[in-house]
């Protein structure tokens, strides 16, 4: 039976996008003995895939809403349109900011 671990990125496997030496050699010691790692995190898909895609087997990103196998997706979920405008209309309608929202395309 296979094993499988699963570790977040920020402040447990890595520091931003740098990975410690001893955690580098952990992770690869698991995977050289046939343990499968995955990393889960809020992050994207993109930004995990970017800088850490050497560490890990598998990725479940984006708070469980996107995950990947061997580069093959198993999961897709995103977060529908409607319930983004819904999350900016009460940010903005409280007096705060919609900084994820302006990053994207205009709503």
């Amino acid at each position: 039976m296979k094993q499988a671990v699963f570790f977040d990125i920020d402040g447990t496997l890595a520091i931003r996008r740098f990975i410690p030496p001893s955690a580098e050699t952990a992770v690869r010691s698991l995977r050289e003995n046939g343990t499968l790692v995955f990393i889960c995190t809020g992050r994207n898909a993109s930004y995990v895939r970017h800088h850490f895609h050497a560490y890990a087997d598998g990725f479940i990103c984006a708070n469980g809403r996107y995950a990947f196998y061997n580069g093959r997706i198993l999961y897709d979920h995103p977060i529908e349109l409607s319930l983004l405008q819904k999350a900016r209309e009460i940010t903005l309608g409280s007096g705060g900011g919609n900084h994820l929202l302006r990053k994207q395309k205009r709503l």
